[in-house]
């Protein structure tokens, strides 16, 4: 959206008033000022990216191994079916 964009950087100070026209409708922009961020918030989006990121590549690296070591998932859980101990086999 070229349009919002240049109409949006066009105000150049504050409580400046624009709009513009997109394929969305007619929108009305005013400045209220700069953004301020505290070191907390930054801490929070970093930490948001970052494990972001981290489940990102560990779901890329899982298909990766399972493609390599051609592993599915084709167990029959009920094989390994166990009977629970009887309380002549475990006594209290």
């Amino acid at each position: 959206m070229k349009e919002f964009q240049n109409a949006a950087f066009s105000i150049e100070e504050t409580g400046g008033k624009t709009t513009c026209v997109t394929d969305y409708g007619i929108h009305i922009l005013l400045y209220n000022g700069a953004a301020t961020v505290t070191d907390d918030e930054k801490q929070s989006i970093i930490d948001n990216i970052l494990a972001s990121l981290t489940a990102k590549e560990f779901t890329a690296k899982t298909q990766e191994w399972i493609k390599e070591y051609g592993f599915s998932d084709n167990m029959d859980y009920n094989a390994l079916r166990i009977d629970k101990p009887s309380d002549k086999e475990n006594p209290k």
